[in-house]
């Protein structure tokens, strides 16, 4: 393993090129074949925006993709947005407290996974490469719609597309509605939590909208056994708007509002003492406030020029609140640190298509992204005085990124696509007490190449190859504080941007009674940056850690998602994925990879009759996850010497109540399994009764 290294090490791009052309040697000699009409179905839709910047038929595109709605995703109730992604191929999803989730992508998480709302980044400056909290600050009242396109996405968006790229879409207002009112209340006995959602949605013949209201309260949470786990309640409230405007001339306008709080959020593995620790980390460790606030116009122009069909224009702005009340454990040291990212964002995408044979993507993307940062200490019942602040007040990360894509398709049922794009950054960091002004300006180059050839009957091979990066931001370069696991991170403001190659290869199946997925892929990410000790301790006793442009990581796994009617009223659904993982932390030393998932799935029945009635069962699980890494040792959240394997049983039925209402009923937990997902803060949900009445919006 350690020559593979060594080799990539040495040339990496020549060796993304001789991959590369090997991947289209193996593609060519494909013989022609008829392209088949494919139908819709659960798991796969038919159209997609997530990889394509513009809506694309899903047949169309190379990726390999998955786009479920909020109906389809899960039969339960969900509290975070990141739960729609439960079972869905390539996806697992982390919890480091109740109120925060993240998806881990092919063995990827955090900023290694671009995240995506209404086509607008929720990655953000200070966005961490471990699992944080802020895909919990989209709100996920009304109706929704979840896309993963999975392996490398830089070229059509640039930074962090690593693993892939989740968007959370809300569904398009419709016009000619008459005004009506949608909503949910939600009660789930396992952590004593309701949810409450209040819509209301209008459309005449040019203008149409949807407005939704959200709020819950969630208890502490109940683990399989009965055990109550202190400090796991949390509350939050949300609103979002969007509305569609279409003028005489064909042109549309977008709106979109979202806000999103969690007032004060505990961080559980801080506050609870984990493997290997006989007390805990801190005291005190609430998130107050966590919040987003959103606002986004969107422009679909008409036209029909030489130059373009159809095109997208997009202006954002999204301030995300990441503040902080901190105590250590046997201390009196009461810390607050109020930090905020602001990003603008603007973005151009053109369609063009030139024959039946031949469509060009093409766009721009501009970004400023400004952070602001202040920290105060008080010891015991004296005022507050200034200290260092987690990040340099006033930093900033400008961006500029151009990309082209070309889709041809030389004979039926033959789809290429080739894209390239180029992105340049400046961050600029003011100068701290310990640290002078630094700059830089990295730039990235990155390139990729798909196929789609039919086999018929609805049968198509997939095969892509790309690259992706992540340019350092100024958390990588400049976060100073306490880490998870007893670490205080130390900065370094001399880091590289993170590149990965990306290889999958999979068959794609629809027909009229189901579909199917199957993938594997191979990554190769290089100039990782990694976390060294670097053998001092702070004060109160945490190691303290700094970060390089040390690390390497190859992945390589497969992916399984089916779908399949059987008779009328009984459909089967279901997800696998594995993933395997080796990291070289520093040159000489390799392990395996860090919080990497356990070979995992999900299996569900569901049963409809001709009336009101919908049935659904889903047993999901995991393996023993025992492959650690020498971090994972460390980490508190996880057991050294392994993460046990677990087996899930939840049961739900829903109902009809007339034209307008639907009541849920189900039983998560059945067996009341004790189990934590590997890398999670804390044991799952026990055995719990939930409860839904629901007026959804069709």
């Amino acid at each position: 393993m350690s020559i593979a290294f060594a080799a990539r090490r040495a040339c990496p791009r020549a060796v993304f090129f001789f991959q590369l052309s090997v991947a289209v040697g193996f593609c060519l000699p494909v013989p022609p074949v008829a392209a088949q009409p494919s139908a819709s179905q659960p798991v796969l839709e038919t159209v997609v925006v997530t990889g394509q910047r513009l809506p694309t038929a899903a047949g169309e595109t190379t990726a390999a993709l998955s786009s479920v709605s909020e109906r389809n995703a899960t039969e339960s109730v969900p509290l975070l947005s990141a739960d729609m992604l439960r079972g869905v191929p390539g996806a697992f999803v982390q919890q480091t407290t109740p109120g925060q989730s993240t998806p881990i992508v092919r063995g990827l998480r955090g900023s290694q996974v671009l995240h995506l709302v209404d086509g607008f980044r929720l990655n953000n400056a200070i966005y961490r490469s471990a699992p944080n909290q802020y895909m919990a600050l989209v709100p996920t009242a009304g109706p929704q719609r979840m896309e993963l396109v999975r392996g490398a996405a830089s070229v059509a968006y640039g930074s962090d597309a690593m693993g892939g790229a989740v968007q959370q879409l809300s569904l398009e207002p419709a016009f000619d509605r008459s005004l009506t009112p949608f909503g949910r209340l939600a009660w789930m006995g396992n952590s004593a939590a309701t949810l409450s959602e209040l819509g209301l949605a209008w459309g005449g013949s040019a203008d149409a909208g949807e407005l939704s209201i959200m709020a819950s309260d969630i208890g502490s949470r109940r683990v399989g056994g009965g055990d109550r786990i202190a400090n796991s309640g949390y509350r939050s409230h949300g609103l979002s708007l969007r509305t569609r405007h279409e003028s005489a001339s064909g042109h549309e306008l977008h709106v979109f509002v979202q806000h999103m709080r969690q007032p004060s959020t505990p961080r559980i593995d801080e506050l609870v003492p984990g493997f290997g620790q006989t007390e805990p980390s801190s005291a005190r460790f609430d998130f107050a406030p966590n919040q987003r606030d959103f606002i986004g116009l969107a422009w679909d122009p008409a036209m029909d020029v030489g130059w373009a069909d159809s095109g997208r224009i997009q202006l954002g702005w999204q301030r995300i609140r990441d503040d902080r009340a901190t105590r250590p454990f046997g201390s009196d040291v009461l810390t607050r640190e109020r930090n905020s990212s602001d990003l603008y964002t603007l973005a151009a995408v053109f369609n063009k298509r030139w024959s039946p044979r031949a469509r060009t993507q093409y766009g721009l993307d501009v970004a400023t992204d400004r952070v602001s940062s202040t920290r105060a200490e008080r010891v015991g019942d004296q005022a507050f005085q200034p200290t260092a602040a987690r990040f340099p007040d006033g930093a900033s990360m400008d961006t500029l990124g151009v990309f082209l894509q070309q889709h041809f398709t030389p004979r039926p049922g033959t789809e290429f696509e080739l894209g390239a794009r180029f992105s340049r950054y400046r961050i600029d960091l003011p100068a701290t007490q310990a640290l002078p002004a630094a700059s830089l300006e990295p730039r990235k180059t990155t390139l990729q190449l798909g196929l789609r050839q039919s086999l018929g009957n609805g049968l198509s091979l997939l095969v892509n190859a790309g690259e992706a990066y992540r340019a350092p931001n100024v958390f990588d370069l400049s976060a100073l504080g306490p880490r998870p696991g007893n670490r205080f991170n130390a900065p370094n403001r001399n880091l590289a941007a993170e590149t990965v190659s990306s290889y999958d290869a999979g068959l794609d199946w629809v027909t009229e009674r189901g579909s199917l997925q199957a993938y594997m892929f191979y990554m190769d990410y290089s100039d990782r940056i990694s976390s060294l000790a670097t053998g001092e301790f702070t004060a109160d006793g945490r190691e303290i850690f700094t970060s390089e442009n040390l690390g390497s990581s190859m992945l390589y796994g497969f992916e399984l998602g089916f779908s399949r009617d059987l008779g009328d009223q009984w459909q089967l659904r279901g997800t696998l994925n594995w993933v395997w993982a080796e990291d070289q932390p520093e040159e000489g030393f390799t392990e395996p990879g860090d919080r990497i998932p356990p070979l995992n799935g999900r299996l569900q029945l569901a049963w409809r009759d001709a009336g009101p009635w919908e049935l659904v069962t889903t047993l999901s699980g995991a393996a023993a996850q025992t492959r650690l890494s020498s971090r994972d040792v460390r980490d508190p959240r996880i057991d050294p010497t392994g993460t046990s394997g677990w087996g899930l049983l939840n049961v739900r039925a829903r109902r009809s109540l007339g034209e307008r209402w639907e009541v849920l009923v189900g039983v998560d937990n059945l067996l009341d399994k004790r189990y934590r997902e590997h890398g999670s803060g804390l044991d799952a949900p026990g055995r719990g009764l939930t409860l839904s009445l629901e007026a959804p919006l069709i």
